[in-house]
């Protein structure tokens, strides 16, 4: 930790509680986008904006495709997509030469959402940018890439436990929690 202050234990608590809160209201606020308002899951949400990206891009999208960009199971993909399809948002067609292949594509309706989608983040966005000034949105920017970095630099690992993690012994100091 190399010429930064550690934080004792009151005030990781009281910023953590403050962190948590924070992020709950950011979280609401996504409540209030045009998808949500269509009845359309975050993870419709991420299905909707990738097959749109994958389109302008000039690629087929494909749902194993879809599926690795947003992160999520052929399954869980599936029931975006029935969803999605029932609202009259996304369509499935067949490959040209390919008797199994299967393309999604957003309706007009779907695009609609999307392009509205995009147009009220990017308004959004901006008063909070404009709110903010460039000073500190740049050092905003620069927060975030060194969360960003640490975040890569764990990735798959799990805190260690400590004697407050569990409230009995059986979980060894230093080990990563179940």
């Amino acid at each position: 930790m190399q010429g930064r202050t550690p934080i004792d234990d009151a005030t990781f608590e009281r910023l953590r509680d403050e962190w948590r809160a924070l992020m709950r209201r950011f979280a609401r606020m996504g409540h209030e986008s045009p998808y949500a308002r269509a009845g359309i899951s975050p993870l419709g949400t991420e299905v909707l904006v990738a097959i749109r990206a994958l389109e302008h891009a000039g690629e087929t999208a494909r749902p194993g495709m879809v599926a690795r960009r947003v992160g999520t199971t052929p399954s869980s993909l599936s029931q975006a997509l029935k969803s999605l399809e029932k609202k009259g948002l996304v369509e499935r067609r067949r490959v040209a030469g390919d008797s199994r292949g299967v393309a999604l594509a957003l309706t007009e309706a779907g695009d609609q959402l999307v392009r509205c989608g995009h147009g009220e983040r990017d308004a959004r966005l901006r008063a909070l940018f404009d709110h903010l000034g460039a000073d500190d949105v740049a050092e905003l920017m620069r927060i975030m890439r060194k969360m960003q970095a640490f975040a890569s630099a764990n990735a798959g690992t799990s805190a260690p436990c400590d004697a407050r993690c569990a409230e009995d012994d059986t979980i060894e100091r230093g080990k990563p929690c179940a």
